[in-house]
């Protein structure tokens, strides 16, 4: 009975985390608002306001270590729209890319804004690219913790099919 029990809890957990796995790609990518090529000035359309993070998207090994400054310029009223660097933000690292939170601003109004970017080299913007998103580390942190505690039950229902079968 008891390898009964911990086969389908090993089951029901798996499938629970292969679902946190896909909800949460579905929600990154429906967080990105916009995304551009590092470039030392580009004009970017934000098609909403609101609380806005800053992310550079770049090779996994590097992106950690760069940093640049950042500037934003409402295209409209000239007026500059402040920036908040963020040294320890949320950041995803995949096998061969990292995105890093860079910084976050809060947008006044839906538009064109002039973003400069310094401290670029010139081969930055073709391996870097800069990301626009919404605000995402509580899902993120909710990501992790349901994870690992997924994980947990996975290991801990296997462990009590296989010594139920034992013994």
């Amino acid at each position: 009975m008891g390898t009964l029990l911990g086969l389908i809890g090993m089951a029901l957990s798996a499938y629970l985390l292969l679902k946190t796995v896909r909800g949460f790609r579905r929600a990154w990518r429906e967080a990105e608002i916009v995304r551009g090529a590092a470039a030392p000035q580009q004009t970017i359309r934000f098609d909403s306001a609101g609380e806005i993070s800053l992310f550079l998207d770049g090779p996994r090994y590097r992106t950690y270590t760069k940093r640049l400054q950042y500037e934003m310029i409402c295209e409209g009223s000239g007026l500059p729209v402040p920036i908040t660097p963020v040294y320890a933000g949320s950041g995803v690292r995949s096998l061969t890319r990292s995105r890093v939170q860079r910084g976050r601003f809060t947008l006044p109004a839906p538009g064109s804004y002039t973003l400069r970017i310094g401290g670029l080299s010139p081969t930055d913007p073709t391996e870097y690219a800069i990301v626009f998103m919404r605000p995402f580390t509580r899902e993120l942190l909710t990501f992790i913790f349901t994870c690992v505690l997924l994980g947990m039950a996975l290991l801990g229902c296997l462990m009590l099919a296989i010594f139920s079968a034992v013994f």
